[in-house]
């Protein structure tokens, strides 16, 4: 397991410097839609930086605050897709509605399409297109703004886009080969043979759309009443309430934290007007209070779980994403509800108890500081000195002479 982790985090890395390459060369971002889920089950996506699972550049931002913008920003990703799936592993070149030139990256592994990558983000042209300009002023965009964002888009060629895709897919291609054997095992039976899971997957390669159950079942090819059915008897959730909770928080955030209009909101996530959303939301909003109730009994749980979790197994090399995908969360979810109950992140308590336990040692024992170190999940006695010093101002070997 520890050596699965190491790897991990070393595959990790090499694509965040993969990604800053392609960057560097061609002036273009990357973006990973993770399609099956299949980078999160391995650990992967979980921890990736944001800006590489999503288009974050201004200009797109923009063009998705429009009413409409983020319904034809989704229509577009779904065209790439399909698209991708016909033409087999070739990297291929795809203009969308905003008038971005992007290369599409099939990533494959073991002959298995499980992630397209985006590489783009940036514009060919000096001038945005007359024809995209008129689009996006017609979904109330003005054109002084648009044409100011376009114009601060880095600035690139067909031919680096070309070299950019060439380079990615075979360079995130080896680092994938890395991957145990054991993770790609537990990655396809959790995508596999899971419909909560399934649904996850649907869910988060369009984080930005509000989903009915029907849209769901439509694409798993099944009866709304059976997916629901399904997905109630793995999870003991309502599909129902999941799937308004998550739209509900998504409206909840573009209205606070990106500014957006209720108008723009209802268009984009598929409300026939303003005050149909608006009903919906407060419907949603008494629902959420009773549900709070329910949250917190729910946060107290999990924050017990993983306290009992880290008196047992303290003293071995620990990992939040192995911890909350035993409890069957995500890492900042889990982390989110045990700092709120106790005050502190998983790993600030980890460390406590890792200090505490040793802090017992020196004062009980006479076993060598190195031991000690070893026997309470510290890499090195170095780094047991480094860490004993910040939580307590001395080291281990002044806490243990100190007068009693």
């Amino acid at each position: 397991m520890k050596a699965n982790q190491e790897t991990l985090v070393r595959i990790k890395g090499d694509i965040c410097a993969i990604a800053d390459a392609v960057r560097a060369l061609s002036g273009a971002s990357v973006a990973f839609y993770d399609l099956y889920a299949y980078l999160s089950a391995t650990g992967i996506g979980s921890v990736l930086p944001k800006k590489l699972m999503h288009h974050d550049c201004e200009y797109c931002g923009l063009v998705r605050r429009l009413p409409g913008g983020r319904v034809r920003c989704i229509n577009c990703d779904r065209h790439e897709l399909a698209s991708l799936v016909q033409q087999g592993d070739a990297p291929f070149v795809h203009s969308c509605f905003a008038g971005l030139t992007e290369m599409v990256v099939p990533i494959l592994y073991r002959d298995r399409l499980f992630a397209a990558a985006y590489v783009g983000q940036a514009r060919i042209d000096d001038s945005i297109d007359e024809d995209v300009l008129k689009t996006l002023t017609e979904l109330g965009g003005p054109a002084s703004e648009i044409t100011a964002a376009y114009r601060r888009l880095p600035k690139t060629s067909i031919d680096k886009l070309r070299a950019a895709a060439v380079l990615l897919k075979h360079s995130v291609g080896d680092v994938l080969r890395r991957l145990p054997d054991q993770m790609i095992t537990e990655a396809d039976l959790s995508n596999n043979y899971s419909v909560s899971s399934q649904v996850a997957t649907i869910i988060n390669r369009r984080p930005d759309r509000h989903y009915t159950i029907r849209d769901i079942a439509d694409e798993l090819f099944m009866s709304p009443e059976m997916l629901s059915r399904l997905y109630r008897r793995e999870t003991g959730v309502s599909l129902k309430a999941h799937l308004d909770a998550t739209s509900y928080f998504l409206a909840q955030r573009l209205l606070k934290e990106e500014k957006m209009s209720i108008e723009s909101i209802s268009v984009n996530l598929g409300f026939s007007s303003p005050n149909e959303l608006r009903r919906w939301l407060k419907k949603q909003s008494a629902k959420h209070n009773a549900a709070l109730k329910i949250e917190n009994v729910v946060i107290k749980q999990y924050t017990r779980r993983a306290q009992d979790h880290l008196h047992a197994h303290f003293q071995e090399n620990l990992k939040v994403e192995q911890l909350a995908q035993d409890m069957g969360i995500s890492p900042d979810h889990l982390n989110r509800v045990f700092k709120k109950e106790t005050g502190q992140t998983i790993t600030q308590a980890l460390w406590s108890m890792r200090i505490e336990s040793a802090k017992r040692a020196l004062e009980q024992t006479s076993l060598p500081i190195a031991l000690v170190a070893s026997r309470n999940g510290f890499k090195s006695k170095k780094d047991f000195s480094a860490r004993f010093l910040r939580q307590t101002g001395m080291l281990p070997e002044e806490y243990r002479k100190r007068p009693k």
